[in-house]
């Protein structure tokens, strides 16, 4: 008969690096929409970063952070819940360390915890840029005073410590994005391990900003900075060779003002044929004699017979509407009648 009463504790999960979501996944499913980049894509940077949403003292990494405060021997929250997890064993080298100010860090062993090191760092009580921003730098030194490749994070002071949860967000995003930016080859792996609601919509919201997705929409941006990293230059390597189509319709549409520019110089304007705008173009690269002779052939051409006859009846119609000037219109007599007819009576 199974024992109802017994009280021993379930095997811890071990949440491995594989079992988190890496960012480039998860933001293309759950990351906010439309939002104004502040950052410029980078492929290498949101390759080291991944998002888990649990519980922060089941991952199996090198180390995690535990906000802390400034005694370091527990507390509630996340400090209480690690203490637990970690043992007393924790407790006993915390009191060892002379406590932590805030925006300052330490480091023990993970004892109990799958983890191998815990990161100790006393956020701001309220809100505080300047220090909370210390607290997230003076845990990456560490990481990497210690050789140690992959971290996680929880919300720092966004607890009984009253950070605003959207402002405290920002300051960790930026913070890590500054350092991997610094720091791509010694790194693999920075975890935000998001537990309440706010924090998760507040990730959700300013994550796109600071670890863009899409290259080609932001990769014009980047050329005006003066930042460049490796992997953006081979986005833009392959947004050009992507976008040949466009790169021919400017070259021919180019070449096309370069074969009219000769017709215009001569006066002919932008109502020349097509004809018209190839022939001085190819005069415009003869030397002067062949131009001339170019331009003599072209005048001494005979008109066709339909040009000859729209020009005749062109002349007619002008002389038909062409008033007679006074010399040829004959005097007439007293009695009104043409002096030539008089003339013919008389004799």
């Amino acid at each position: 008969m199974r024992n109802i009463f017994n009280t021993r504790k379930r095997p811890r999960r071990i949440v491995p690096i594989s079992e988190t979501a890496p960012w480039k996944l998860y933001g293309s499913q759950r990351g906010a929409k439309g939002v104004e980049p502040l950052r410029t894509f980078s492929q290498r940077a949101n390759s080291k970063l991944y998002i888990y949403l649990g519980d922060i003292t089941e991952l199996q990494i090198d180390a995690i952070v535990n906000a802390a405060n400034s005694s370091l021997l527990g507390g509630g929250g996340v400090d209480g819940a690690i203490h637990a997890a970690a043992g007393p064993a924790l407790r006993e080298e915390c009191s060892k360390l002379g406590g932590c100010t805030s925006g300052d860090a330490k480091i023990t062993k993970g004892h109990g915890l799958p983890a191998k090191h815990i990161i100790h760092t006393v956020g701001p009580r309220g809100k505080n840029p300047e220090t909370l921003r210390s607290s997230y730098s003076r845990c990456f030194e560490l990481l990497l005073e210690h050789d140690l490749k992959s971290i996680a994070f929880p919300c720092i002071s966004t607890g009984v410590y009253g950070y605003p949860n959207k402002a405290a967000a920002e300051v960790a995003i930026e913070t890590t994005r500054n350092f991997l930016e610094n720091n791509l080859e010694n790194v693999e792996a920075v975890i935000f391990c998001l537990f309440t609601n706010k924090d998760i919509e507040a990730y959700h919201n300013l994550l796109p900003a600071y670890f863009p997705l899409e290259s080609e929409k932001y990769v014009k941006e980047d050329e005006k900075s003066e930042v460049i990293e490796g992997d953006v230059l081979e986005d833009k390597r392959e947004s050009k060779s992507t976008s040949g189509d466009d790169q021919d319709y400017e070259e021919s549409k180019n070449f096309e003002t370069d074969r009219e520019s000769p017709m215009l110089a001569q006066g002919k304007g932008e109502s020349g044929t097509k004809e018209e705008t190839d022939n001085g173009a190819r005069c415009q690269d003869m030397p002067k004699e062949e131009q001339a002779d170019s331009l003599t052939e072209e005048q001494s051409e005979p008109m066709s017979q339909e040009q000859t006859s729209q020009i005749s009846t062109a002349e007619n119609d002008e002389k038909e509407e062409e008033p007679m000037s006074q010399d040829l219109v004959e005097p007439n007599n007293k009695d009104g009648e043409p002096m030539s007819q008089v003339d013919e009576t008389t004799e």
